[in-house]
């Protein structure tokens, strides 16, 4: 089955333009490009084009000039990524100059050929601009991939962009791509962002208190029709709720920080064992613990496999906490553990010394993997962990599993590790908000960890 694409042309242009007539012809037999003419008032615009995410399946969003403005607010709103061709991301300064009447550059499928800029078009896209950057999260860093001409003599956004997006790829020609612009270079980016970047389907996010939730789909109040999300807890009774769009994706600021209400985590595994609960360790669980450690590492290629005399070297020293010594258990079966244990950032400069926690490791039986026990198990240690007074943890592991949990780059924070591994791997989080602030140095782990 082809792929879809929704094409959102500039703003004096229409669907009938020669970017999208160049990409109909291009990736005929490989996609279908749908290229409606987008209203002039860019809030009609946005409400068309989310009812047509709602109603249709789209794979990639490609917008122009200001149709990229619309086109990166779109990504989080419908889960679909996008390539933004000239992002116009201040629409307000293009506007400005230009208040009056004028003529759309290609034909309009409603015969209208004529627009007027005045100043409450202008009040319209100032609002939105305001906002356009509520609908980012770190989650969509990488579903965002931006176009830049380096003839470009309109729009001059490329470093607000990268202040959001990973990808910005330079091309060799003006503000709005030539044909041969399409086919050189769009062409081949959209053919590899739609075998690198897949829509999500199933969406999953966790509010800025802990709690997971997955989005059904969206509604419309009968009364004010405003649109609505519904989504359901993933937890507990696993219930239902419905929150107005806008506040559900919406960013909001506590003790300084800026973050989104709800952000978008990867899609977590929807058959999750209901069977297992989480409790502290007992001094007999201590055999089926050893055991578990050692089937949960056997046959991970970057395991030295010792991770079981870790945990025993561990439990006898300063640095052990009871209360952070967590199993999983199923029908009278150990089928998961943690460990988080004392440790400390240590201030170069000064020498102070920060506490902090170390996380690790973490085992699973290889039967109950990819079932959500070990990411149960995170969360609840976490819990823990903030009720017991520590402020952060630090992490040695995957770069892709441990962000959902809060982890971030050790660096983004300023802090170092004694290991020589690739930064990428090294990664702190806070759990309290503001639980690394003014936090930097080296963390000193338990002396079991250097053995």
């Amino acid at each position: 089955m082809a792929y879809r694409i929704l094409f959102l042309h500039g703003f004096t242009s229409s669907g009938d333009c020669e970017i999208a007539r160049t990409l109909t012809a291009e990736l005929e037999g490989a996609a279908e490009v749908a290229a409606p003419d987008l209203p002039l008032h860019p809030s009609e615009a946005m409400a068309m084009l989310q009812d047509l995410c709602d109603d249709g399946r789209f794979d990639l969003i490609v917008g122009s000039s200001c149709g990229a403005f619309y086109g990166q607010q779109l990504v989080r709103l419908t889960g679909v990524p996008a390539i933004l061709v000239s992002p116009f991301l201040k629409m307000t300064e293009f506007l400005e100059p230009r208040i009056g009447v004028h003529q759309y550059k290609s034909p309009r499928a409603d015969g209208r050929q004529q627009f007027v800029i005045d100043t409450l078009l202008i009040g319209e896209f100032a609002a939105m601009e305001q906002h356009q950057f509520d609908c980012y999260d770190e989650f969509n860093r990488l579903r965002v991939r931006g176009m830049f001409g380096s003839q470009d003599n309109i729009a001059h956004f490329r470093d607000l962009f990268c202040r959001y997006y990973h990808t910005a790829i330079d091309y060799d020609g003006p503000h709005t791509m030539t044909a041969a612009n399409v086919r050189r270079d769009l062409v081949p980016q959209i053919l590899t962002m739609l075998a690198e970047v897949r829509p999500m389907r199933e969406r999953h996010f966790r509010h800025f208190k802990g709690g997971l939730y997955r989005l059904w789909h969206f509604a419309t109040d009968s009364e004010t029709l405003q649109r609505r999300v519904v989504y359901q807890a993933l937890y507990g009774r696993r219930g239902f709720w419905v929150r107005p769009e806008l506040m559900f994706f919406e960013r909001i600021t506590r003790d300084g920080k800026t973050f989104p209400r709800f952000a978008e985590i990867p899609p977590l595994i929807t058959n999750m064992p209901t069977d297992f609960s989480i409790r502290q360790e007992r001094a007999a669980d201590r055999e089926a613990v050893v055991r578990l450690i050692e089937l949960a590492f056997r046959d991970m290629s970057d395991s030295d496999h010792s991770e079981h005399l870790l945990v025993d070297r561990l439990r006898p020293t300063d640095a052990f906490i009871p209360g952070l010594s967590l199993v999983a258990e199923s029908g009278g079966r150990i089928i998961g553990h943690l460990l988080m244990t004392k440790a400390a950032i240590v201030s170069a400069g000064d020498g102070r010394i920060f506490p902090t926690l170390a996380l690790a490791p973490v085992a699973v039986l290889p039967a109950s993997q990819r079932q959500g026990v070990g990411s149960a198990l995170i969360r609840e240690a976490h819990r823990r962990a903030a009720a017991l007074g520590y402020a952060s943890a630090v992490v040695l592991g995957h770069k892709d599993y441990y962000p959902r949990f809060g982890y971030r780059h050790a660096d983004t924070y300023g802090i170092t590790f004694p290991f020589d591994v690739p930064h990428e791997f090294c990664m702190a989080a806070e759990l309290r908000p503001g639980g690394l602030k003014g936090v930097r140095g080296t963390v000193r782990y338990a002396p079991p960890f250097m053995e």
